[in-house]
């Protein structure tokens, strides 16, 4: 039985059990013994340690039924059989009609949020429903004074084949680049990417190009050079999509939202007994990452471990994630808002931060 407000939910399967496959999201139909309240809205909530029903707005039918959406987060199949007795309460709420209002009422940040999307392209109908949806989670979004968040769902870990500390001799790069690297140092150290250091392991910093943003204007990006710690790394084998699998799937859908993790590796947590690997020499010091950095050998395949678990169920119904770039999709407008709901919602469960500046709708 699944308590819902006041009322008893009963979940009924005609299978002697009910198997969700992983990482994959199910409608399951649920019959309602006492449905007074005739429709609402389910909060996602765990009911096991693997099981999580989703976000959902539900209307009792006339057979005293409802469906509702289960996901599966885990690697594994996930079984539910038909006399479970489920040990958690998930509220229904009563839903209010509300027409959507022609001028919002934000918050400083919200507005902050809603200028930096992309929207020229887009009519109105169309912006009205995106600038509804980023102001409904904009505290999700990253702006240029925020502290970088940090994920507990996992940590990277880097496995040596020694234990003899590796030192490379640092590069010589241009004057002008040196004050960029005393930028990038300083902001690093203040959003707790790297802390200073006592590691006998050390490998060299070089400055490379980044490519252009969207204002067109060109920027640069202080690097460490992982390739003789990448050598001595044991290689982990984890699948990462491939991009024409992707784009073969999106089928015949008309809208898309591009997005894109604000410094998305420096969310996960690099393991305090691997951190002083990650050591690195400047002028102003010698420093070790607390978050994971790029360039190391392993560093793709754990992040995409993250997204595959932080998008469950999502990935190849409503989004597509190649690393930190995420691609929602859908057939409508109305669908596509529902998408985006699910793909914030799920995201800011472990990685809770996307930039704005990469929030990319096409119609």
């Amino acid at each position: 039985m699944l308590q819902i407000g006041s009322n008893s939910i009963k979940l009924n399967f005609s299978e002697p059990v009910y198997t969700i496959s992983p990482r994959t999201e199910t409608v399951i139909e649920c019959t309602v013994s006492n449905p007074e309240v005739r429709e609402g809205v389910i909060l996602d909530q765990h009911i096991s340690n693997s099981l999580l029903i989703a976000n959902c707005l539900v209307k009792v039918k006339e057979n005293n039924r409802v469906n509702i959406t289960v996901v599966n987060t885990s690697e594994k199949p996930a079984i539910i059989h038909p006399n479970l007795n489920l040990n958690s309460t998930v509220q229904l709420e009563n839903t209010i009609a509300f027409s959507k209002p022609s001028v919002y009422n934000v918050s400083k940040r919200t507005n902050e949020v809603l200028k930096q999307l992309r929207t020229s392209h887009l009519n109105s109908e169309e912006k009205n429903a995106l600038l509804d949806i980023c102001s409904n989670y904009s505290d999700i979004f990253h702006l240029p004074d925020d502290q970088l968040t940090c994920t507990t769902a996992i940590e990277h870990k880097i496995k040596t084949n020694t234990d003899v500390p590796i030192q490379t001799k640092s590069y010589r790069f241009p004057e002008c680049h040196k004050k960029e690297v005393e930028k990038q140092i300083s902001k690093m150290l203040d959003q707790n990417i790297i802390t200073p250091s006592n590691s006998p392991w050390s490998s060299p910093i070089w400055v490379v190009r980044k490519k252009l943003d969207a204002s067109g204007e060109r920027k640069w990006r202080a690097m460490i050079d992982y390739r003789k710690l990448n050598d001595v790394t044991i290689g982990e084998t984890y699948p990462i999509p491939q991009i024409t699998e992707i784009l073969d799937q999106l089928g015949k859908s008309q809208y898309f939202t591009s997005l894109d993790f604000a410094s998305g590796f420096h969310q996960i947590p690099v393991s305090s007994e691997d951190a002083p690997k990650t050591a690195f020499s400047v002028p102003q010091g010698h420093f070790q990452f607390t978050r994971m950095p790029i360039g190391l050998k392993n560093a793709p395949a754990t992040f995409q471990k993250l997204m595959n678990t932080c998008l469950s169920g999502l990935q190849g119904s409503r989004c597509f994630v190649y690393l930190d770039d995420i691609v929602v999709y859908s057939h409508d407008l109305n669908s596509h808002i529902q998408n985006l709901a699910s793909v914030f919602s799920s995201s800011a469960v472990l990685v809770r931060i996307l930039s704005c500046e990469h929030c990319a709708p096409v119609i």
